[in-house]
């Protein structure tokens, strides 16, 4: 193997072993008599290397060792070297100034090509997008960490957090939480009744729930009832008031000869209509009398017709006044 070794510009101690080609114009690095460094510049008319000029002191920075096997020296170039010297620009390593032979020190023979800016620029130490681990979910490296999600079957992820991969029957990751699994009881979940979404719990003047799966009311608010059986229409009668439904569904209020109302649930009895009173006190069996023709509430509840106008007409004690009885005889024929 042939290995050279590479001395940058401002490398001490490097001593001339061979000089390279002298081509018009070139510069190449020399040692200075008082030691550091400086550079000699060929001819113009490429008859030799001048004297070793702009000595200075400087400090050595780096030193590569190329292996010739991985990459052959004339096709290098030393803008790979770890350069300290602002002067040069572009730096190329001259293969013809490198003799056969197992190992050769060399200084850098160069050419200050000024015209070529070399890139130079940073690499970019910017911060991989990683993703980062979901921390409000179980964390783990494999399926088998995975395995005490509720009523779920887990999987691990590639952000090495636990997921549902998928549930257990008749239950749903309705909040898209891993760690409490498949929280949602389909069957039973008002507000994920069946399916994820489907809330049953909105209903007029009651409560809703969900049953095998199905919107159903649970219960009504006081005062109101479901008569119609229907879950969308809710607990929509007032059963308070309602004279169709009053105190429960189909409970009609209406008493005989009266007008009523429900109140608080309860049928009452307003009024008697015209001719009709309340003469027990009992409104279940509203206004039982008719005072029109009743001799012993004749006009009014307790007015008792005498024995001499015993009857009641039109709401007034009369007596009767039937017409004489009569015979009609018939006369025999001659």
């Amino acid at each position: 193997m042939r290995r050279v070794v590479l001395c940058t510009l401002l490398l001490l101690g490097c001593t001339a072993k061979n000089l390279p080609v002298c081509a018009a114009g070139a510069q190449i690095a020399c040692a200075c008599p008082g030691g550091g460094m400086g550079a000699q510049r060929c001819a113009s008319d490429g008859s030799g290397w001048g004297e070793c000029a702009g000595c200075q002191s400087a400090a050595m920075d780096s030193a590569v060792l190329l292996d010739s096997a991985v990459a052959p020296v004339d096709s290098m170039i030393a803008t790979d070297l770890v350069m300290s010297s602002a002067d040069l620009t572009a730096v190329h390593v001259d293969a013809s100034a490198i003799p056969d032979g197992s190992m050769t020190i060399v200084d850098l023979a160069v050419v200050a090509d000024r015209s070529v800016t070399p890139d130079l620029a940073m690499p970019d130490l910017a911060v991989p997008d990683l993703a980062m681990p979901d921390l409000a979910s179980p964390q783990c490296v494999n399926d088998s960490q995975c395995t005490t999600l509720p009523h779920a079957h887990g999987t691990c992820t590639s952000k090495l957090t636990c997921a549902v991969a998928y549930c257990d029957l008749n239950f749903a990751d309705c909040d898209g939480i891993a760690a409490n699994g498949c929280e949602s009881n389909s069957l039973t979940d008002p507000a994920n009744c069946n399916f994820c979404g489907v809330n049953c719990q909105s209903v007029l003047n009651g409560v809703g729930v969900c049953q095998s799966g199905a919107c159903a009311i649970g219960s009504c608010n006081g005062g109101f009832a479901n008569c119609d059986g229907k879950v969308t229409s809710g607990c929509a009668v007032a059963t308070s008031s309602d004279l169709q439904n009053c105190g429960a569904c189909g409970n009609i209020c209406a008493l005989p000869s009266a007008v009523t109302t429900c109140s608080s649930g309860q049928c009452k009895l307003v009024n008697c209509r015209a001719g009709f009173a309340d003469c027990d006190g009992t409104s279940s069996n509203g206004c039982e009398v008719d005072v029109q023709i009743d001799p012993s509430n004749c006009g009014v509840c307790g007015t008792v017709c005498p024995s001499a106008t015993p009857d009641c007409t039109a709401g007034a004690c009369t007596v009767e006044d039937f017409p004489e009885p009569y015979i009609i005889y018939e006369a025999e024929s001659p």
